[in-house]
């Protein structure tokens, strides 16, 4: 008899979507889940995760060797602008921590009825999900779930936005490490492999010779390494031929892999939330030995009326002797046209949750004696910005995707742009009509009310006519061609938003305006010598916003300040600063120089880096033919590897070439620059000259 485990990832908080998810595996009898990591999206209110996540990027900054690191040890700064930065972060911390757990605690609830393992995610908080799932949490761990045994790896990956990043299972060098070893633990050639499939959250290749993210090549190297060293010792290749991953937010998928020599399946996101695919999730099969033989593919449609659909979209065969997957298409309503509930997100336990949703407040005149104020209404009408461009592009996208597929998936239908674009046109004037507080059918019922519609449309949700008609165009003959058209309208109804939310925001704002919000987080041991002109005072402020302190070279560049002749240094030391913002207490030195206190003696210690460099937790690089072990990859130090000390042989790692180390290194970095200030100002100085 065939075992059947439902599999789904990324759901990032969305729980209508693991409504429907869980309807359907109840309908076909799936008593058995598995979860593959990312189960929360925001878990804090968007003005908190502001100060958190720019004070995270600050102090990532002061504990590598950066100009503001020096700035810091030179003592420019006060003890109140540090104890702020410090603040900040242990406020989103502590938000982020409570909402995450309060969602988990859902999660499991809804989860009960079902046989369940469950993976964290690079979003996922390290110690809530792990308190809150016990035993069903998996990270180098063995479950059984349905008949199965499955092998399961958390984590990886870079730190996402809206979570309080230190805390999450990002690899993160800098505080906690990455999951690495926990890893290489488990997949040690020298241990049992007693598992029918390998899961993780990260992929275990995004392709040969295609390199993307630092987690996924330390697993699959990892589990090459373990390939390759059992066939050397003579042992048994018992790496399993089925790999499950999400993290990848595309549509579900499944293939036969030559590189790991197994069958990989990747569910797809099942969310609507940071979700540019059609949400999907997955049935697996598997027969008596436990080998995978088919997978069901379904996505999952919602409205925003709050009624939801699953359609079975395709099944795969799977032929295990002859390695091939085949693919057929079906089209099966499994759960139709069912009412949703509304669920709690717990961003009621953040106490600034309210804080943006007043919309704008444009009344400068209340704040100009008080910078720091007028600042933070600055931001605060930023943020407000962003959640209604955010609210508006879900809606618009949400109701053209869904009148297009309702046209599309009846066959009888013959394309009529006009017929397209009249019904568009009442749909989003529906959505604008309830957003600035109108009474649809009124405007509906009125001589001019095409006018009116279009009117709205354009002023709520900065759609013009001319974008709209893209609709009715001839290219347009499928719905893949209509959800296209429906991406290009939705930017430029976006784009035109934002550059009247910009022009609201900064168009009262002069030049003295910005020169003094920015001086709130200038260096305390300046003073200012004259005053900017609109260009530069913008360009000091648009520092402040964007990087938290500003260092003392923009301070510089400006010309327009000279350090104070009575202020007196707030020095700090390196140890100082160390223990004031939870850094190593002592500088990196040389691996051969470091005492085994923690160890048992010099063999333990010698053998645990010994375990890390094969494990690819420390790196090897080439220089000039010789390698060398990165003893510190912040600070760029690296020694001379002896493979005697370390009982290594040429196959043991991989050497990478310090070119390219250095190329991943600075490719990291701005990746996690990328996921920290993801909402960064499409900003636009405020005088069109500038």
């Amino acid at each position: 008899m065939s075992k059947r485990i439902g599999l789904f990832t990324d759901l990032h908080g969305d729980r209508q979507n693991l409504e429907l998810i869980l309807r359907t595996f109840r309908r076909l009898g799936v008593d058995s889940t598995l979860f593959l990591g990312d189960a929360i999206f925001k878990t804090m209110a968007d003005f908190t995760r502001e100060l958190h996540s720019k004070a995270y990027q600050t102090i990532n900054e002061l504990y590598q060797e950066t100009p503001l690191r020096q700035d810091v040890l030179d003592g420019l700064y006060s003890d109140e602008q540090l104890e702020a930065i410090l603040k900040s972060s242990q406020l989103g911390i502590n938000v982020g921590k409570k909402v995450a757990k309060a969602q988990y605690q859902d999660l499991r609830t809804e989860l009960s009825e079902f046989e369940t393992a469950i993976l964290g995610g690079n979003w996922d908080y390290r110690e809530e999900i792990q308190e809150v799932f016990g035993d069903l949490f998996l990270n180098g761990t063995a479950k059984q779930v349905g008949g199965v045994n499955f092998l399961g790896f958390s984590g990886g990956g870079s730190p996402a936005l809206y979570t309080a990043m230190s805390e999450t299972f990002a690899d993160d060098k800098h505080r906690h490490g990455t999951q690495i070893e926990i890893w290489a633990r488990a997949l040690r050639a020298n241990g049992d492999l007693d598992a029918n499939v390998l899961i993780s959250h990260v992929p275990f290749t995004d392709g040969e010779n295609v390199e993307k993210e630092n987690s996924v090549e330390h697993l699959k190297e990892l589990v090459k390494r373990r390939r390759q060293t059992r066939t050397a010792q003579g042992l048994e290749d018992d790496l399993p031929n089925c790999y499950m991953w999400g993290h990848r937010h595309m549509s579900g998928d499944v293939q036969y892999n030559e590189e790991l020599k197994g069958f990989t399946v990747l569910p797809g996101c099942s969310s609507r939330n940071h979700n540019g695919a059609v949400p999907s999730f997955m049935i697996s099969e598997f027969d008596a030995d436990n080998n995978l033989i088919g997978v069901d593919k379904f996505e999952i449609y919602c409205s925003l009326t709050g009624r939801g659909e699953v359609h079975l979209v395709g099944h795969y065969d799977i032929d295990q002797d002859g390695k091939k997957v085949d693919y057929v298409e079906r089209d099966e309503v499994i759960i139709k046209d069912v009412p949703l509930q509304e669920y709690t997100d717990h961003l009621s336990l953040d106490e600034n949750i309210n804080l943006t949703q007043a919309g704008l407040n444009t009344n400068y005149d209340l704040f100009r004696d008080n910078p720091a104020e007028l600042d933070l209404v600055i931001r605060k009408n930023i943020l407000a910005m962003f959640e209604h461009l955010e609210d508006v592009t879900k809606k618009t996208t949400t109701a053209l995707s869904d009148l297009g597929r309702d046209y599309f998936s009846n066959p009888d239908n013959i394309f009529s742009g006009n017929d397209l674009l009249a019904e568009a046109v009442d749909e989003l004037a529906k959505i604008a009509g309830e957003t600035f507080g109108c009474n649809y059918e009124a405007i509906a019922g009125s001589q001019h009310a095409q006018s009116i519609k279009l009117g709205l449309i354009s002023a709520v949700l900065g759609i013009s006519y001319e974008q709209l008609v893209k609709l009715r165009s001839k290219e347009i003959t499928s719905i893949d061609d209509f959800l296209g058209k429906v991406e290009e309208i939705t930017k430029g109804g976006n784009d035109t938003l934002s550059r009247q939310y910009q022009q609201s925001i900064f168009d009262d704002l002069e030049s003295t305006d910005f020169q003094a919000m920015a001086e709130v987080h200038l260096p305390a041991c300046y003073e200012r010598t004259k005053e900017l002109e609109q260009a530069g005072a913008w360009k000091l402020w648009l520092a402040s916003y964007q990087k938290g302190l500003i260092g003392s070279m923009e301070v510089e560049e400006s010309g327009a300040y000279k350090k104070k002749d009575d202020y007196i240094p707030n020095k700090k030391t390196k140890e100082e600063l160390a223990v004031m913002f939870g850094f190593p207490t002592v500088e990196p030195v040389e691996a051969s120089q470091r005492p085994p206190s923690r160890e048992r003696n010099q063999a333990d210690y010698d053998h645990r880096i010994s375990e890390a460099i094969r494990s690819g937790e420390i790196d090897i690089i080439e220089r000039d033919g010789q390698h060398y072990i990165v003893t510190d990859p912040v600070r760029g130090a690296i020694e001379p590897l002896d493979r005697e000390r370390f009982n290594l042989s040429p196959t043991d790692y991989t050497a990478m070439s310090e070119i390219d180390y250095v190329q991943q290194q600075r490719d990291q970095l701005l990746q996690n620059r990328m996921n920290q200030t993801g909402n960064e100002l499409p900003i636009q100085a405020p005088d069109p000259g500038i």
